[in-house]
């Protein structure tokens, strides 16, 4: 294999530009008179005769000259005259660049690589969760004698029955012996399965503290789909999710209550739902004088106090020692009634004897009204309606301690309200949401909403090496 000589096929002209008709030209080893033998073909069998002699009109024949590190020549005319003489042109051997690439620098079967297109790819198979294997293996991603096998061997060792399972018939590991006995016996295997998904490494990846592996605890409290966190090939997780009451957090909201005034029958709008409900129920409870403002209305006739609260007969008079077989009623609305020493007074007379009213003594005429003199006595009454009134005064009820006890049902048609605002300051009880997707309520709290667990994806499609 040879040079084409630039000068081949074209016409040479002599000093006066005319057609150097039957030139003749000398080639020489560069730097030397020994003679470099030139050829007319390519493949250097048909040799030129020295000098290469030029056609009737000056043109030169093809000639190739050989590889040599530099060649001279000399170019005359048909009368021996010379037109030019070039030495030390260069003419290699081109470099036949040879070698072996490690095997680190490419790819290598296994290898994975994602590509912005939706087609096969050759030397590729697509992570597609399909099949692979021999020409009979029945496969819907490759059935390939000749080309299935390393990749087949790949998966077959670093996976197992879980993450990458046999089929054609369907098995265990443990029955098929080697990768290559499982190929050559017709038997294909799942491709991983990328489609809408990504990879992620594992949860240790080889790393030790102390010789005990270390892992990261990426994983904690997630359900894997296949395998677990340090199993190659295993998947979880989902592209989209339903929000249910399981995934609220437990917490609480405070609440007041307020109401219209009525205690019958009523209804408790939420406020921030959707709906009020109406249901018949009853509050019960105790009030003291301290809880919530109310009155109490007293009768009085501005001296002494008549029907309907307290009534008092034939008050303001003295009975004289002969009259001593009548008495007083004095009438009281209610059981709480004040009766002590300052609405009566008992005035006694030593003089009559057989009426003994030792001091704490009780007088039955007046029930719950003791004497305080010594002796013999008849006995004078009075009612002091002044204190009397004083002591039932509006003032006075409403100023002491006491209680009210009340009860209130639905057996009426009237209604009050009940405003409930939920602030979120974990403050009250437990309780429930429902979202849409629950069906344990009834009627089922609307249909699901799917919410994505993705962040910005472009899609394309994931290749192994075969």
């Amino acid at each position: 294999m040879g040079t084409l000589w630039a000068r081949s096929g074209a016409i040479e002209r002599d000093n006066n530009d005319k057609q150097a008709k039957g030139a003749l030209a000398f080639f020489y080893q560069g730097g030397t008179q020994t003679p470099l033998t030139v050829y007319q073909d390519a493949e250097q069998t048909k040799a030129h005769t020295s000098p290469v002699v030029a056609s009737g009109e000056g043109r030169w024949p093809t000639v190739f000259i050989p590889y040599t590190e530099s060649y001279d020549i000399r170019v005359l005319t048909a009368l021996n005259s010379q037109l030019y003489f070039q030495q030390h042109i260069a003419n290699p051997n081109p470099v036949e660049v040879t070698g072996t690439i490690p095997t680190d620098s490419t790819l290598q079967t296994g290898d994975i690589l994602f590509q912005l297109r939706d087609s096969t790819r050759s030397g590729f198979l697509r992570c597609n969760g399909g099949t692979m294997g021999n020409n009979s293996s029945n496969s819907s991603e490759m059935n390939s004698t000749d080309l299935a096998e390393p990749l087949f061997t790949f998966l077959y060792d670093n996976l197992d029955d879980t993450t990458a399972p046999l089929g054609n018939p369907p098995g265990p590991r443990a029955s098929a012996g080697t990768a290559h006995a499982a190929f050559i016996n017709n038997r294909n295997i799942q491709l991983p399965d990328f489609r809408g998904a990504g990879p992620v490494g594992l949860d240790t990846m080889g790393r030790t503290s102390g010789g005990s592996p270390l892992p990261r605890n990426a994983f904690t409290g997630l359900t894997f789909t296949v395998g677990n966190a340090n199993k190659p090939g295993s998947s979880l997780g989902s592209n989209s999710f339903s929000l249910t009451t399981a995934n609220l957090p437990s917490h609480k909201h405070a609440f007041s209550v307020t109401s219209d005034g009525t205690s019958q029958g009523h209804t408790h709008r939420i406020l921030g739902g959707t709906v009020n409900q109406t249901v018949p129920h009853t509050h019960s409870g105790t009030t003291t004088a301290g809880q919530g403002g109310h009155t109490h209305t007293i009768v009085d006739d501005g001296t002494l106090l008549s029907s309907p609260g307290v009534t008092a007969t034939d008050s303001g008079h003295t009975h004289p020692i002969t009259d001593v077989s009548h008495s007083h009623t004095i009438q009281y609305q209610g059981t709480n009634v004040r009766n002590d020493l300052g609405q009566i007074t008992v005035t006694q007379n030593p003089s009559v004897a057989g009426a003994s009213t030792a001091p704490g003594t009780a007088l039955p005429q007046f029930t719950g009204i003791t004497g305080t003199g010594t002796g013999a006595a008849v006995i004078t009454v009075s009612l002091n309606t002044a204190l009397l009134a004083t002591h039932l005064t509006a003032a006075n009820v409403a100023g002491s301690q006491h209680l009210h006890t009340f009860t209130t049902g639905a057996a009426t048609d009237t209604t009050h309200a009940h405003d409930i605002d939920f602030q979120s300051q974990g403050m009250s009880q437990d309780h429930n949401h429902l979202v849409h997707g629950d069906t344990d309520v009834t009627p089922p709290a609307g249909s699901p909403t799917s919410l994505s667990g993705l962040g910005i994806s472009y899609l394309g499609t994931w290749y192994i090496k075969l």
